[in-house]
């Protein structure tokens, strides 16, 4: 079996987030595309984890016109943040506090939740920690890791 890199749940997590902003206003998200894991059954099982953490805090996914969007990273490579904006297709280097400037360790999944009218981010959550294993042990660990990082979201 091929190995996958991806977060473990003994992972060091990291959220941030801007505690200017009533999260509460915000009713719906959609899931965009970022640098997604490189196994297709893994990314999707990632957005499913997301959905579910948003959906348990009162976020229905729809399609056109949310209030929020969401893109995941999965990296595999060591990258710094300003990097991975380089790679990305909106701007991942936003300012919020000190996390612009940490390198990004293989293995790193980073979640963006950025309002939708201006994709500025508005919380950021980093989960890191490569792993290896068949892809049922690597999903429930990644599982672990996003209800963990998610514990953190201001709603």
């Amino acid at each position: 079996m091929a190995a996958v890199l991806v977060p473990a749940i003994a992972a060091q997590v990291s959220v941030e987030f801007d505690d200017s902003v009533d999260f509460k206003k915000y009713q719906t998200y959609a899931l965009r595309e970022g640098t997604p894991a490189r196994r297709l059954e893994v990314q999707i099982r990632i957005e499913g984890f997301i959905s579910r953490e948003l959906e348990q805090r009162g976020l229905s996914r729809v399609e056109e016109s949310p209030d929020l969007l969401v893109r995941t990273y999965a990296l595999v490579t060591k990258l710094t943040l300003e990097q991975l904006a380089d790679q990305g297709t909106w701007e991942f280097y936003t300012g919020l506090t000190d996390m612009d400037a940490y390198s990004v360790k293989a293995g790193t999944l980073v979640v963006d939740i950025a309002d939708a009218s201006g994709e500025k981010v508005l919380w950021r959550g980093l989960v890191a920690a490569p792993v290896s294993g068949s892809v049922a042990s690597v999903e429930r660990k990644v599982d672990k890791a996003v209800a963990k990082m998610f514990r953190r979201f201001p709603r």
